[in-house]
């Protein structure tokens, strides 16, 4: 989960089988998902997509500073 509250949360999704990788906001009635460039593009709609591209980037950073 790259950041969640009540009404649902932000996470990182990877399918290993198809190499898919994306972002996906998923409240408790349908997920709504996007790539993940789109979701590295757009700006973000509110605090918690905020929250979830700051973490998001602060994952991709340490996975390429420990390598």
């Amino acid at each position: 989960m790259l950041a969640g509250e009540p009404r649902g949360c932000w996470r990182a999704v990877f399918e290993p089988a198809i190499l898919h990788l994306y972002v996906e906001f998923a409240p408790s009635n349908k997920a709504d998902w996007m790539s993940i460039d789109d979701f590295l593009a757009r700006v973000p709609r509110d605090e918690l997509h905020k929250q979830a591209l700051e973490r998001l980037m602060e994952r991709i950073a340490r996975a390429f500073s420990s390598s």
